[in-house]
């Protein structure tokens, strides 16, 4: 009698099967919803403030001479001149583009860091978890701030402070291919002198950014120095040439005539000064961190809960639980200390804490730490737990995390997508000011009158928005209205009340 031979069919995925692999991707499609209806507000952008200056600038003298110009007459920030410059020759109509282009990059750069690192220790997880983690971060960023909109949408914003976070999550993707995870690949001097071009580069973009910048290369030294990795030198080699670019940078940057006319406190810094800075900025960090946990709780919750929940997906090693739990530990105590270092610029300058477009970048820096602690958390006690235990805090924190998500994300989303109608009005008003303007300084015309955007009823709803204050302003005088008539052409811009509203 023969035998019966095996079923070779396939089995089919179970209905729980499918439903666990598509769960992350309805928590990432909940979270991304508030960061698309940014990019697509984005679209309504045109130029504000600062943006007609440099666009003003870059048409009387050039590409080089605004090189010149910015760094003798500004701000010595060498990269974000040269960048902003390099944007301008586009005009106008790259603006629109920015916002959506930026954000793109900011949460793709993340998800591949992201995926680098949990490889880097040994962690399983599924891309989709990732990409929710990136979108949980950037939003929490976002929520964090009142004037977030001068960085996600403003043209001056986006090149200060959000290309700085795109290039440190695309610098920490490449230093764990090359040096972690293929630790046994040659390294050319070539290599090591392009990783400090990239940092020196890097580093001229802000400030802030270049101070944070040192203290990050700085931290990670000190840590690389206390492991046993394999290529532990050809790390502290690229780690401490790093840091001294990026003090040249600084260097460059401080010693630029432009500071002068920008800040004439620039004149008086001393040691004693940037002592006095180091210890008012210390003391106000925590200061600063309760007034946002207080006003954000909310948000500190959902942070903290949504890298728990994922953290409890992750597959890893148990023997290497513990060490997760403390690295995340020692992770967030760093980035601490680099938002420390993000305080000192304003401080030693201005005596005052950051505006909020200056405390993006290490708000941005602390929730991924933060959000990264959680999901070690999470993966240190997944395996610390029965299994009966795991699936209920699996099931305990998902629901949670989907009712958070629902009161922030969600309702962020529809608030914000309810100015489309009138920033699309904005948008159709300022092309049309623009042409016009543009016809009359072709006529030889060079004192304007335009209707006042600012008073314009058919964007009340918008009156608030830095789509408006950073407009042209009801005094003549004022500087916008200067920048913006050099931009044009013209030797004055005054507004007038709209007759009526539009039909």
């Amino acid at each position: 009698m023969q035998a019966a031979q095996p079923d070779s069919t396939p089995m089919k995925p179970t209905f729980i099967h499918l439903f666990r692999q598509c769960l992350p991707w309805l928590f990432w499609t909940v979270s991304a919803t508030p960061l698309f209806i940014l990019m697509g507000l984005g679209l309504f952008t045109r130029y504000l403030a600062d943006d007609y200056s440099t666009s003003g600038i870059l048409k009387l003298q050039g590409f080089w001479g605004a090189q010149t110009y910015w760094y003798a007459a500004w701000s010595g920030c060498f990269s974000y001149n040269f960048f902003i410059s390099l944007i301008e020759i586009a005009g106008v109509a790259i603006v629109p583009w920015l916002p959506m282009t930026a954000i793109f990059l900011l949460i793709v750069s993340m998800i591949v860091t992201f995926r680098k690192l949990f490889t880097a220790m040994g962690i399983e997880l599924g891309l989709g978890w990732i990409a929710l983690l990136s979108n949980i971060i950037l939003f929490g960023t976002i929520k964090s701030f009142h004037d977030f909109q001068q960085v996600i949408f403003w043209q001056t914003g986006i090149m200060s402070y959000q290309v700085n976070l795109i290039l440190f999550s695309l610098e920490a993707t490449m230093f764990l291919e090359r040096f972690i995870l293929s630790p046994s690949k040659t390294r050319l001097k070539r290599e090591y002198l392009l990783w400090y071009l990239v940092f020196f580069i890097s580093g001229g973009f802000a400030e802030t950014w270049v101070v944070m910048q040192i203290s990050l290369l700085g931290l990670a030294f000190i840590c690389i120095m206390f492991t046993r990795l394999p290529n532990k030198k050809e790390i502290l080699l690229m780690l401490g040439g790093g840091f001294i670019v990026s003090w040249l940078a600084l260097l460059v940057m401080a010693y630029a005539p432009g500071n002068m006319n920008r800040n004439t406190i620039m004149a008086g810094l001393s040691v004693q000064l940037l002592v006095s800075s180091l210890i008012r900025a210390f003391w106000d960090v925590p200061q600063f961190l309760l007034e946002w946990s207080h006003d954000n709780t909310l948000l500190v919750v959902m942070l903290l809960t949504s890298g728990l929940a994922v953290g409890l997906f992750t597959k890893s090693d148990s023997k290497r639980a513990s060490c997760h739990i403390g690295l995340g530990a020692l992770l967030f105590l760093n980035i601490y200390i680099v938002m420390w270092a993000g305080f000192v610029p304003q401080f030693a300058v201005m005596g005052i804490r950051p505006v909020d477009r200056a405390l993006f970048m290490p708000m941005f820096l602390l929730l991924w730490a933060y959000v990264l602690f959680g999901v070690f958390l999470g993966a240190g006690l997944r395996v610390m737990i029965k299994p009966v235990i795991r699936v209920a805090a699996q099931a305990g924190l998902l629901l949670a995390l989907a009712y958070m998500l629902f009161l922030l994300p969600v309702r962020f989303a529809l608030t914000y997508y309810n100015l489309a109608a009138p920033l699309s009005m904005y948008a159709l008003h300022w092309d049309v000011r623009d042409s016009y303007l543009r016809q009359v300084a072709a006529s030889g015309q060079t004192k304007v009158v335009v209707e006042s955007l600012r008073r314009n009823p058919d964007l009340h709803a918008i009156q608030s928005t830095f789509w408006i204050e950073g407009d042209l302003q009801d005094l003549p005088n004022h500087w916008i209205n200067s920048v913006a008539a050099n931009y044009y052409g013209l030797k004055s811009i005054t507004l007038k009340y709209p007759v009526k509203s539009s039909p």
